[in-house]
């Protein structure tokens, strides 16, 4: 749970965050639609959100006794597993709390014991566009529409927050890594193309 938040507002016009005592009225309804599982508008377009366990071993730790480790062969000593490299192994092995989201079948989210933020990876376009911006596994941005289209903005990484945006046309606005206007969206989306090219307008 996040404990004592600070908030930020960031001028379109030079992209600096500046500190303020509380969000801007209009932030919890925007919130609610770009982190909801649904696209605006829509009963079908949806991310899936999952929860799983998985064990991970924190270090190697090679299994099959010193010969694993480089003894010689033929060495009394050096054949089988031991009790030893199976304790040693367990107490390397730790339980991982991983929360992933998905859209059709791409990761658009993954949390890995942290806490679960719906909207910290993606964010919805206004409903007449129909796309979902977010960090893909390779740390770009990337956009996606109804029929799984792709399409990668290569200058980017590290993208946290991305959000859509209202200037001349719809634009992108993402951490990646810092504050930064994307090139904007053609309010007449051709649904043949995904509609971003990989220049960045910074300011």
């Amino acid at each position: 749970m996040i404990r004592n938040p600070r908030y930020f507002v960031m001028s379109a016009s030079d992209g600096k965050p500046k500190p303020v005592d509380a969000p801007p009225p209009r932030v919890t309804e925007y919130w609610t639609w770009k982190s909801n599982k649904f696209a605006p508008g829509s009963k079908t377009f949806a991310v899936e959100v999952k929860e799983d366990y998985r064990r991970a071993i924190a270090t190697s730790s090679p299994m099959g006794g010193a010969m694993a480790r480089g003894s010689v062969a033929g060495d009394p000593g050096g054949g089988g597993t031991s009790a030893e490299d199976v304790a040693s192994r367990a107490a390397q092995t730790q339980t991982l709390h991983v929360i992933s989201q998905t859209l059709n079948g791409e990761n658009v989210g993954e949390f890995i014991n942290q806490q679960f933020l719906p909207g910290y990876t993606f964010g919805w376009s206004p409903p007449s566009l129909g796309l979902i911006a977010y960090g893909n596994q390779a740390g770009k941005l990337a956009l996606m529409d109804r029929e799984g289209r792709k399409q990668q903005v290569d200058s980017t990484k590290n993208v946290i927050l991305p959000a859509w945006v209202e200037r001349d046309a719809p634009a992108v606005a993402c951490n990646a890594p810092r504050p930064r206007w994307l090139a904007a969206v053609p309010a007449a989306y051709d649904s043949a193309n995904v509609p971003v090219r990989g220049a960045d307008r910074r300011g």
